[in-house]
Protein backbone atom coordinates (compact mmCIF):
# COMPACT_ATOMS: atom_id res chain seq x y z
CA UNK A 1 0.00 0.00 0.00
CA UNK A 2 1.12 3.51 -0.76
CA UNK A 3 -1.87 5.53 0.43
CA UNK A 4 -2.47 6.29 4.07
CA UNK A 5 -5.42 7.86 5.87
CA UNK A 6 -4.85 9.81 9.07
CA UNK A 7 -7.97 10.67 11.04
CA UNK A 8 -7.84 13.01 14.00
CA UNK A 9 -10.89 13.47 16.20
CA UNK A 10 -11.80 15.57 19.22
CA UNK A 11 -14.71 15.25 21.63
CA UNK A 12 -15.92 18.78 20.93
CA UNK A 13 -15.16 21.97 19.05
CA UNK A 14 -13.86 23.39 22.34
CA UNK A 15 -11.34 20.54 22.65
CA UNK A 16 -10.23 21.11 19.06
CA UNK A 17 -9.88 24.86 19.65
CA UNK A 18 -7.81 24.20 22.77
CA UNK A 19 -5.55 21.83 20.80
CA UNK A 20 -5.03 24.41 18.03
CA UNK A 21 -3.78 26.87 20.67
CA UNK A 22 -0.98 24.54 21.78
CA UNK A 23 2.44 24.44 20.11
CA UNK A 24 1.62 21.02 18.60
CA UNK A 25 -1.69 22.31 17.29
CA UNK A 26 -0.18 25.40 15.72
CA UNK A 27 2.64 23.48 14.07
CA UNK A 28 0.78 20.30 13.11
CA UNK A 29 0.55 20.95 9.39
CA UNK A 30 3.56 23.26 9.13
CA UNK A 31 6.19 20.56 9.57
CA UNK A 32 4.96 18.19 6.88
CA UNK A 33 7.42 17.52 4.05
CA UNK A 34 6.23 18.95 0.72
CA UNK A 35 4.15 16.42 -1.22
CA UNK A 36 3.87 13.94 1.64
CA UNK A 37 0.12 14.42 2.06
CA UNK A 38 -2.06 14.81 -0.97
CA UNK A 39 -5.52 14.39 0.45
CA UNK A 40 -8.76 14.26 -1.40
CA UNK A 41 -10.40 17.58 -2.16
CA UNK A 42 -12.96 17.18 0.64
CA UNK A 43 -13.82 19.09 3.78
CA UNK A 44 -11.63 19.33 6.83
CA UNK A 45 -14.14 19.86 9.66
CA UNK A 46 -16.91 17.40 10.47
CA UNK A 47 -19.62 16.92 13.09
CA UNK A 48 -20.81 13.45 14.05
CA UNK A 49 -24.52 13.06 13.23
CA UNK A 50 -24.93 9.27 13.53
CA UNK A 51 -22.91 6.88 15.68
CA UNK A 52 -23.80 3.21 15.25
CA UNK A 53 -21.39 1.10 17.29
CA UNK A 54 -21.00 -2.58 16.53
CA UNK A 55 -20.10 -5.37 18.89
CA UNK A 56 -16.64 -6.43 17.67
CA UNK A 57 -13.29 -4.66 17.21
CA UNK A 58 -12.14 -4.17 13.64
CA UNK A 59 -9.06 -3.12 11.73
CA UNK A 60 -10.59 -2.39 8.34
CA UNK A 61 -12.08 1.02 7.50
CA UNK A 62 -14.18 2.00 4.51
CA UNK A 63 -14.33 5.77 4.03
CA UNK A 64 -17.03 7.15 1.76
CA UNK A 65 -17.85 10.75 0.90
CA UNK A 66 -21.39 11.53 -0.26
CA UNK A 67 -23.01 14.65 -1.69
CA UNK A 68 -26.78 14.71 -1.16
CA UNK A 69 -28.98 16.34 -3.77
CA UNK A 70 -29.83 19.98 -3.09
CA UNK A 71 -32.16 20.33 -0.10
CA UNK A 72 -32.15 16.61 0.73
CA UNK A 73 -29.71 16.52 3.67
CA UNK A 74 -32.37 15.45 6.20
CA UNK A 75 -33.54 12.69 3.88
CA UNK A 76 -29.94 11.53 3.40
CA UNK A 77 -29.46 11.33 7.19
CA UNK A 78 -32.67 9.32 7.59
CA UNK A 79 -31.53 6.99 4.83
CA UNK A 80 -28.25 6.44 6.71
CA UNK A 81 -30.27 5.74 9.87
CA UNK A 82 -32.05 3.03 7.86
CA UNK A 83 -28.71 1.70 6.54
CA UNK A 84 -26.78 1.25 9.79
CA UNK A 85 -29.04 -1.26 11.61
CA UNK A 86 -29.17 -3.34 8.44
CA UNK A 87 -25.39 -3.31 8.05
CA UNK A 88 -24.86 -4.22 11.71
CA UNK A 89 -26.95 -7.38 11.23
CA UNK A 90 -24.14 -8.77 9.09
CA UNK A 91 -21.45 -10.53 11.17
CA UNK A 92 -18.10 -8.83 11.83
CA UNK A 93 -19.25 -5.24 11.43
CA UNK A 94 -17.45 -3.08 14.00
CA UNK A 95 -19.44 0.12 13.69
CA UNK A 96 -20.49 2.97 11.44
CA UNK A 97 -20.30 6.73 11.78
CA UNK A 98 -21.76 9.48 9.62
CA UNK A 99 -20.35 13.01 9.78
CA UNK A 100 -21.63 16.25 8.23
CA UNK A 101 -19.05 18.67 6.86
CA UNK A 102 -19.17 22.00 8.70
CA UNK A 103 -17.00 23.86 6.18
CA UNK A 104 -18.83 26.74 4.51
CA UNK A 105 -16.59 26.69 1.43
CA UNK A 106 -15.96 24.18 -1.32
CA UNK A 107 -14.90 21.44 -1.67
CA UNK A 108 -16.49 20.11 1.52
CA UNK A 109 -19.66 22.17 1.64
CA UNK A 110 -22.73 19.95 1.75
CA UNK A 111 -20.86 16.66 1.95
CA UNK A 112 -21.11 13.76 4.38
CA UNK A 113 -18.31 11.45 5.48
CA UNK A 114 -19.21 7.88 6.38
CA UNK A 115 -16.75 5.61 8.14
CA UNK A 116 -17.54 1.92 8.35
CA UNK A 117 -15.25 -0.20 10.48
CA UNK A 118 -15.16 -3.93 9.97
CA UNK A 119 -13.09 -6.87 11.16
CA UNK A 120 -11.35 -7.30 7.79
CA UNK A 121 -11.80 -7.13 4.00
CA UNK A 122 -13.75 -10.40 3.99
CA UNK A 123 -16.29 -8.84 6.37
CA UNK A 124 -16.70 -5.93 3.93
CA UNK A 125 -17.24 -8.34 1.05
CA UNK A 126 -19.70 -10.28 3.18
CA UNK A 127 -21.65 -7.07 3.78
CA UNK A 128 -21.63 -6.10 0.09
CA UNK A 129 -23.06 -9.48 -0.88
CA UNK A 130 -25.55 -9.69 2.00
CA UNK A 131 -29.34 -9.63 1.83
CA UNK A 132 -29.18 -6.60 4.14
CA UNK A 133 -27.11 -4.60 1.64
CA UNK A 134 -29.51 -5.62 -1.13
CA UNK A 135 -32.45 -4.46 1.01
CA UNK A 136 -30.73 -1.12 1.63
CA UNK A 137 -29.99 -0.58 -2.06
CA UNK A 138 -33.56 -1.52 -3.01
CA UNK A 139 -34.94 1.15 -0.66
CA UNK A 140 -32.56 3.92 -1.75
CA UNK A 141 -34.49 6.89 -3.17
CA UNK A 142 -33.35 7.62 -6.71
CA UNK A 143 -31.14 10.69 -7.00
CA UNK A 144 -30.80 11.18 -3.23
CA UNK A 145 -26.99 11.48 -3.32
CA UNK A 146 -23.86 11.06 -5.38
CA UNK A 147 -20.92 9.04 -4.11
CA UNK A 148 -17.83 11.23 -4.35
CA UNK A 149 -15.34 8.55 -3.29
CA UNK A 150 -15.11 5.21 -1.51
CA UNK A 151 -11.76 3.99 -0.19
CA UNK A 152 -10.66 1.04 1.93
CA UNK A 153 -7.91 1.06 4.53
CA UNK A 154 -6.35 -1.42 6.90
CA UNK A 155 -5.83 0.12 10.34
CA UNK A 156 -2.14 0.06 11.19
CA UNK A 157 -2.21 2.00 14.43
CA UNK A 158 -4.62 3.78 16.74
CA UNK A 159 -3.34 6.42 19.12
CA UNK A 160 -5.49 7.82 21.91
CA UNK A 161 -4.52 10.15 24.75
Amino acid sequence: PTDYLILRAWDSIDAYTAFRQTDDGQNYSKNRPEGLYQGLPVGKNWDLVIDSPGGVPGNYVVRSIYLPAEGRDAEFIENRRRHDPLALQVPNQSGLQTFRCTDEDEPGKGTFLCLARRVDRDAYNQYLESPQAAEYRKGNPRGLYKTQVTECYEVLDTVTP
